[in-house]
């Protein structure tokens, strides 16, 4: 089953997931009284889409986005390294802790460059740009965990999809599902607000509005504000 543009007033977006043919996700994005779904994977063959496959069988620009560990390098997948190794360029928060990876993984050095909080929607045009331009298998990484999630990212991912780049994930460790997980906390529904605001006042605010969402509620917090915000 394929939705065409017609039938959403928003572009639906495909997003390809190489261990799974037959799957249904959707994304909504609520919007007034209604809900639009931005995503759909759904009864994909993927012989037909063997291109889209992982970086050794690439044939067209590809951005991957990957997952890596979270304070235990046994969570570092081979799809991972396999992601790395044919890596044209490497999109990282902080270049000496994805250099350190590299390292800990016996992958020789790769190009990389920073992209993080202050230079996200710069460094993204420079980089989506770049693989317009040339056949490029770029990977996007955190320092640790699942990028997009509370990291930079996003907006690398969006421009990919607005310019017809292959948007590929490497799944791996999420410090938010290793939490729920181990919580003990009903997981049917649940969800995930990030961080809190810094201020007191907003994050007092944002709290109080968790009442209306229902299931378990997940959220991050600094070390050094984790006391006051469970106050």
């Amino acid at each position: 089953m394929y939705y065409t543009h017609s039938q959403f007033p928003l572009k639906v977006r495909q997003v390809l997931v190489p261990w799974h043919k037959k799957m249904i996700m959707l994304a909504f994005r609520a919007c007034g009284m209604a809900a639009y779904p931005l995503y759909y994977i759904g009864n994909i063959n993927l012989s037909e889409f063997s291109n889209l496959q992982d970086s050794q069988t690439i044939k067209a620009s590809t951005l991957f986005v990957a997952a890596t560990p979270i304070g235990n390098l046994g969570d570092a997948t081979p799809r991972l390294k396999n992601a790395l190794l044919n890596a044209d360029l490497v999109a990282c928060e902080d270049t000496r802790v994805t250099g350190k990876l590299l390292e800990k993984l016996e992958i020789p050095r790769k190009k990389l460059v920073s992209y993080h909080d202050k230079n996200e929607i710069k460094r993204a045009e420079e980089i989506i740009t770049l693989m317009t331009e040339q056949t490029m298998n770029v990977v996007l990484v955190s320092d640790a965990g699942t990028p997009c999630v509370s990291d930079p990212g996003y907006r690398m991912v969006d421009l990919a999809h607005k310019n017809a780049i292959n948007v590929v994930p490497i799944v791996g460790a999420s410090a938010m599902l290793a939490l729920l997980m181990c919580s003990g906390l009903p997981s049917d529904r649940f969800s995930f607000v990030g961080f809190l605001p810094h201020k007191v006042e907003a994050r007092k605010k944002e709290i109080s509005s968790w009442s209306k969402l229902g299931g378990s509620t997940i959220f991050y917090e600094t070390a050094t504000r984790i006391t006051d915000s469970l106050k």
